[in-house]
């Protein structure tokens, strides 16, 4: 394998991990504001789950920059939702519609792994 594709290959799991994370975060969001999980003495871990979400997605677009994995950077849109998203109040209807802003660049940089992967084969 050379490195090039070698870099490739860790970027695409850069977006894997990136996706899952922010699905992570979605479903928790979700839970929280249908009140099926109660976060009121743990605030913390919706906010350590969204700075892991912002991490992993930084680090997956820039991973694809070095490495020319077009599924990483499909990922950059989804970019500018999640900076925004602190500044919303997050028990209102803006902060719901902006976090799921962020899902259309992750479907696409998903949909992109497949791709990459299937051309590989």
């Amino acid at each position: 394998m050379s490195r090039s594709s070698a870099r490739r290959r860790a970027a695409r799991a850069a977006v894997t991990g990136a996706a899952a994370l922010y699905a992570a975060n979605c479903a928790l969001g979700t839970a929280v504001g249908l009140r099926l999980v109660d976060t009121s003495r743990a605030h913390w871990v919706h906010h350590a789950l969204y700075g892991a979400v912002v991490v992993g997605a930084v680090g997956a677009v820039a991973a694809g920059a070095a490495s020319g994995s077009r599924a990483a950077l499909a990922l950059a849109p989804a970019l500018l939702p999640l900076a925004v998203l602190p500044r919303v109040r997050a028990p209102s209807r803006a902060h719901v519609a902006l976090a799921a802003a962020a899902a259309p660049g992750y479907v696409l940089a998903v949909r992109a792994v497949a791709r990459e992967r299937a051309a590989e084969r």
